[in-house]
C-alpha cells in the first residue's frame, strides 16, 4: 500500500480500515454535494432554424434578447450545464454563449 511506503512507521490494520472508511465517506459526500450530478452539453443549431437571441446563442448584430433570429450559419456551439448539482437534473445554465450569423431578425 502506498501509505505504508510513505510513512516512516508501519500503519496498523486499524489505521488502514479508518483510511478506507474515510475515503468512502468523502466519496459519498462529494456525490451528495453535486460533483457528479450534472453534465455539460454542446447545443447546436442549423441553417434556417429560428432561435431566441441571448438564450443560448448571440449574433454580432447585437439584437435584443427578445428577438427571434433566423440562423444562416452557426460559428460556435453553446456550452450548457444541465442539472443544478443537487437532485434536479432539469435546470439548464448556459456557460458559454454560442455564436451565429443570422439571416434576419423577427419580432
Amino acid at each position: 500500500m502506498a501509505l505504508q511506503r510513505i510513512s516512516p512507521s508501519s500503519s496498523s490494520s486499524l489505521d488502514t480500515r479508518l483510511i478506507f472508511q474515510l475515503c468512502h465517506e468523502f466519496g459519498i459526500l462529494s456525490l451528495q454535494m453535486g460533483s457528479q450530478q450534472s453534465f455539460v452539453v454542446l447545443e447546436t443549431c442549423e441553417h434556417g432554424e429560428w432561435i431566441t437571441a441571448g438564450a443560448a446563442f448571440k449574433d454580432d448584430n447585437n439584437y435584443s434578447a427578445d428577438n427571434d433570429l433566423h440562423v444562416d450559419i452557426m460559428v460556435q456551439p453553446a456550452l450548457k450545464r444541465v442539472g443544478d448539482g443537487g437532485q434536479d437534473l432539469v435546470k439548464e445554465k448556459v456557460l458559454v454563449l454560442g455564436d451565429i450569423v443570422s439571416l434576419k431578425a423577427g419580432y
